[in-house]
């Protein structure tokens, strides 16, 4: 089997419109079909949003796709928090510089909830 080339199909469309591609351009009659105005134009292309809100709820989604609540901590996590602090507070005093790491809750401006 041979290894024939493709022909180019722009060759072949030129033959194909070989009779009609060098006639000129049809211009309408401006008095009966008057050119529209490019700014009407354009808006012919411009986004339609058939629901409003919706693209500004989906960014919103997107911006926080998933919110904790506020937990509330029991009796016996607030005593252990509460000797931790104590203990941060004994090491300081006695001249020591403890690394300690806090999980802090900020809550969402724009919804309910929030994250940690």
């Amino acid at each position: 089997m041979k290894n024939q080339q493709k022909p180019d199909p722009r060759a072949v469309s030129r033959e194909l419109y070989a009779d009609i591609i060098h006639l000129p351009h049809h211009e309408p009659d401006p008095i009966k079909h008057p050119r529209m105005p490019l700014y009407k134009r354009a808006a012919q292309f411009a986004p339609f949003a058939a629901l409003r809100g919706y693209d500004d709820m989906v960014n919103e989604e997107i911006r926080v796709p998933e919110v904790d609540h506020k937990r509330e901590l029991g009796e016996h996590e607030a005593e252990i928090l509460n000797q931790k602090l104590n203990r941060i507070i004994t090491l300081t005093e006695a001249g020591e510089h403890p690394t300690v790491t806090f999980t802090v809750y900020e809550a969402d401006k724009r919804k309910a909830g929030g994250r940690y």
